[in-house]
């Protein structure tokens, strides 16, 4: 007996009709330009392309993190983030405006989940010096490679 043939196997690829090959790119938007004395403190690869969003940045270590996070509300908060694989995100990551990890690629699970919710993430990130203090203004932006966290520096 004869093997089927992938469209018989798969006959929903049929119906998926190939994109035209002359409809051009739409134009990329163009971010607003980082604020004025916003330094970068991490570099890393963008989960995928994202329009600048600041925020305050808040370290997450784990879940008792994210349920501390869940009485005060995730919106505004830019997290960052040590394990790629971390399910503990799921409950806040829809309220997130971004996530940094140290780990990771965009193939990681944070960084599919991130982008199925629509937040920006920067994976693999490396930073300059310390990490922001919990509360500082930050700026993350995954509109081109590398992504980059910017903060504002201690006045001082």
């Amino acid at each position: 007996m004869a093997s089927p043939s992938t469209a018989t196997i798969f006959p929903y690829d049929a119906a998926v009709p190939d994109p035209p090959a002359a409809v051009p790119d739409p134009p990329a938007a163009v971010p607003d330009p980082p604020a004025a004395g916003w330094a970068t403190v991490a570099e890393g690869v963008p989960a995928a392309p994202a329009a600048p969003v600041r925020g305050t940045w808040r370290s997450l270590r784990g879940p008792d993190d994210v349920l501390a996070l869940l009485d005060t509300g995730g919106a505004g908060v830019v997290a960052g983030v040590n394990d790629a694989g971390a399910t503990f995100l799921a409950p806040i990551l829809e309220e997130l405006a971004g996530v940094v990890c140290t780990a990771g690629t965009p193939q990681s699970h944070v960084a599919i989940v991130s982008r199925d919710f629509g937040v920006p993430a920067l994976m693999g990130a490396v930073f300059r010096g310390p990490v922001p203090h919990d509360g500082t203004p930050v700026e993350l932006d995954c509109s081109s490679t590398p992504g980059v966290l910017r903060a504002v520096p201690p006045a001082g």
